[in-house]
């Protein structure tokens, strides 16, 4: 797969990035077969939120497919934070470093 560099990050990166936004524990042996997959054919970015499922279902997942891969070093999360919620706006250093807290 052709990679491309993203700056301030220091690995290529696959020009076909995995949306993660349906992975959750639930379906864990069909996303980490999906996951497989996607790594061998040269994958190695995958985009998640913590807003994707509940309370960062979707990062729990692929974590935890990395952790029993071990291949962390091998692959780039694209994550997103700072979306709004029951309070309101929460695009903020605040709000952003603690959504980055979690999401690692």
């Amino acid at each position: 797969m052709k990679r491309i560099s993203i700056e301030g990050l220091h690995k290529p990166v696959g020009q076909l990035i995995m949306g993660g936004d349906h992975f959750r524990a639930e379906n864990f042996e069909l996303i980490s077969s999906l996951l497989d997959e996607f790594a061998a054919s040269g994958g190695n970015a995958i985009d998640t939120a913590y807003q994707y499922g509940e309370d960062g279902a979707s990062e729990r997942t692929i974590g935890r497919w990395m952790k029993e891969r071990g291949n962390r070093e091998q692959i780039v999360i694209l994550t997103k934070g700072a979306h709004h919620d029951e309070t309101g706006r929460r695009v903020n250093p605040k709000a952003i470093t603690n959504d980055l807290d979690a999401s690692l």
